[in-house]
């Protein structure tokens, strides 16, 4: 029997399927519409290719990222079982309805803390694009902590006793300013080395300037930051000169953001 799965009209509006791509959006569709009745699939790309994509010439890499990008979101967990690669789509069994589900045959995902799998698979997909950072993998796990701690409800308005005088601000969907200080920038210059973070953070402000009907939520706007900074640091960040100084490579005239679909 074929299977039926049903997506919500708020998937199009959710702020994480904003923060995909196209193609990552249509393969987020095509796991929920290949998962077993308890949300559980292979999560190798070469097959998922030839189900989701059969017609489409794409290259394997861009499956491996756009599944770690959805695990990054948290849309799905990735997990290995036996040297094989598996998926389980988050909250499956909230948003499906099924009248006589059939148990699953594929192993079930680790009932231990957040699948640390995944971070083994995020870090071999890390370890193939290039980066003057010396150390990758330790970037890749403070980031995700970082993106982490900013996701969690009430993370945006939590009270600040020392509050501090905002370096720059970002405008808002609601037209309100979401501040930024020295810490902030300090914190994000550790994270990404390579990034003149004060010249992105301009960037930033100048492409929500020029695109107001893109402008961010306030739980969206520091994944959207950290976002943009991440692509940054992995495209080279910034050359140095001979006198010191350092001049930014991925300006807002040069770059395309890929990080401006949430509403």
């Amino acid at each position: 029997m074929a299977r039926k799965r049903m997506i919500a009209p708020s998937f199009w509006t959710d702020e994480k399927t904003g923060e995909c791509s196209m193609m990552e959006r249509l393969l987020f569709l095509g796991l929920i519409s290949n998962a077993d009745d308890e949300g559980i699939g292979r999560a190798n790309p070469k097959l998922l290719k030839s189900l989701i994509f059969p017609y489409d010439d794409l290259r394997i890499s861009d499956f491996e990222k756009s599944l770690d990008k959805l695990a990054s979101l948290k849309l799905i967990k990735l997990y290995q079982h036996d040297e094989q690669k598996y998926y389980t789509v988050t909250n499956f069994n909230k948003h499906q309805t099924i009248n006589r589900p059939t148990p699953s045959e594929l192993p079930k995902p680790p009932t231990t803390t957040e699948n640390n799998t995944h971070e083994q698979i995020s870090e071999q997909s890390v370890s193939n694009h290039e980066t003057v950072t010396p150390n990758i993998k330790e970037v890749k796990l403070k980031e995700d902590k970082l993106k982490e701690s900013n996701s969690m409800p009430g993370a945006e308005t939590a009270p600040d006793s020392n509050k501090e005088t905002p370096i720059i601000e970002l405008t808002l969907n609601d037209k309100s300013m979401h501040p930024i200080t020295q810490k902030d920038i300090d914190q994000w210059s550790e994270l990404y080395p390579a990034v003149d973070v004060m010249q992105e953070l301009r960037n930033m402000k100048g492409w929500i300037n020029a695109n107001p009907q893109r402008r961010k939520t306030k739980t969206g706007i520091n994944r959207f930051i950290t976002n943009w900074l991440s692509k940054a640091q992995n495209q080279g960040g910034v050359k140095f000169g001979a006198n010191g100084g350092n001049n930014s490579t991925n300006t807002g005239e040069n770059r395309k953001p890929q990080y401006g679909t949430v509403l």
